[in-house]
């Protein structure tokens, strides 16, 4: 972990590109464990977190202002969790107004009294 494999370099459009030129399958994996070391003991260690998603395992990186991300990704994790909260709202709405909509034994039986 001492000595990096792999080397980055600008390429025309301004994008990175990785060498691993002689690299191993330990030198890289070398690579992933030094990086791994300087997140957990770094500037950001405090801002690891776990992704809210359900069935999701993945660590992030909270780099939002005020620290508050629940997700790895908005676009999957916290779209599909916001997706479900609607449909449950929705369902549950659409319940609540099926039921009010539907008589009840003792109005139908006040409406029988009254001879409506």
């Amino acid at each position: 972990a001492e000595r990096p494999p792999l080397t980055a370099r600008l390429t025309a459009d301004g994008g990175r590109e990785w060498s691993a030129a002689g690299a191993t399958g330990t030198g890289l994996l070398s690579t992933v464990a030094r990086d791994a070391v300087d997140l957990f003991t770094g500037a950001y260690a405090h801002r690891i977190r776990t992704c809210g998603g359900d069935g999701c395992r993945l660590l992030f990186v909270d780099t939002s202002r005020p620290g508050r991300r629940r997700w790895c990704s908005m676009e999957r994790c916290g779209n599909r969790h916001k997706v479900r909260a609607h449909r449950a709202r929705a369902t549950s709405a659409g319940t609540r107004k099926a039921s009010a909509d539907t008589p009840t034994a003792s109005a139908g039986a006040r409406t029988a009294a009254r001879g409506d």
